[in-house]
């Protein structure tokens, strides 16, 4: 709770610096527009439909929501925000995605197609709180598919790529690619890296595999985008505040990036 309520004031004192530099690089002509805010949900358990749905209910009234064209909705402000699912939990079908469509607000689901209709084997027993039930059946996918919502990889096994020689690399990339492509017959380009485990070398592959963006599961810095390949994320969930989720999304949490860099080097320094 310490850790959370810190974050949420230094996100506080970050936007609120934010726009006051924004409104200078404004009255000077500047480019002041904000990078679009990609958020990072897993499951929506029944009990947290309710919350789920009065978050999607502010979002949408407050700030724009990237459209399935690639444009935005036709809200005003010059915030765009995607919603992201990983792991493909059947309780994201049951319990989000309905709320989603109703305000027309997509969203992209990433399958780990080595669970398909499976249980989340790969989430230990002791974090059982953590699994969203099994994970989406063929007919399942291919019926959100069919609803608008885009799908994409979670790899085959859930693995962390970076821990892995370039052959697994690529046969947990490439087999996931086709193995969707066959079950919603569009072409899969979307990849989300488990764990956020990726290097350089993992970034390549995927390239080479067919993939034309991959997902962190942290904010990532314009530096970091890879020829706009890697797309930073923030982790989001049902029991966020109303405040804290719409500070995530207008992009007050990016602090996060330098802050996760420092931490690092001092990781690093300390070896």
């Amino acid at each position: 709770m310490i850790k959370r309520v810190t974050e949420l004031i230094v996100s506080m004192l970050y936007f609120s610096v934010f726009m006051s530099t924004r409104s200078v690089w404004r009255l000077f002509g500047a480019d002041a527009s904000r990078p679009q805010i990609v958020l990072m949900y897993h499951n929506v358990a029944p009990q947290q439909k309710e919350r789920f749905a009065k978050q999607m209910r502010t979002i949408a009234f407050l700030v724009n929501t990237v459209s399935k064209e690639g444009g935005s909705s036709k809200f005003s402000t010059t915030t765009r925000v995607a919603v992201t699912f990983d792991d493909a939990f059947v309780c994201v079908l049951e319990n989000a995605l309905p709320e989603l469509q109703r305000l027309n607000i997509p969203a992209t689901v990433f399958v780990p197609t080595g669970y398909i209709g499976k249980e989340s084997e790969w989430i230990a027993e002791e974090d059982r709180d953590r699994r969203g039930g099994p994970v989406l059946d063929s007919a399942s996918i291919l019926k959100v598919s069919k609803a608008g919502v885009q799908i994409g990889s979670h790899t085959v096994r859930h693995k962390h790529l970076a821990l892995l020689d370039d052959k697994s690399v690529a046969e947990e990339l490439r087999s996931s690619k086709y193995q969707l492509e066959a079950i919603v017959g569009v072409e899969v380009v979307q990849v989300a890296f488990p764990f956020g485990s990726y290097d350089e070398r993992v970034i390549r592959i995927a390239k080479n595999v067919g993939y034309n963006t991959g997902y962190a599961n942290i904010p990532v810095s314009s530096t970091q985008s890879t020829n706009g390949f890697l797309v930073g994320r923030i982790s989001a969930s049902p029991d966020d505040w109303i405040c804290e989720l719409l500070l995530k999304a207008v992009g007050a949490y990016q602090w996060l990036v330098p802050a996760i860099k420092l931490k690092r080097l001092v990781s690093n320094l300390g070896h």
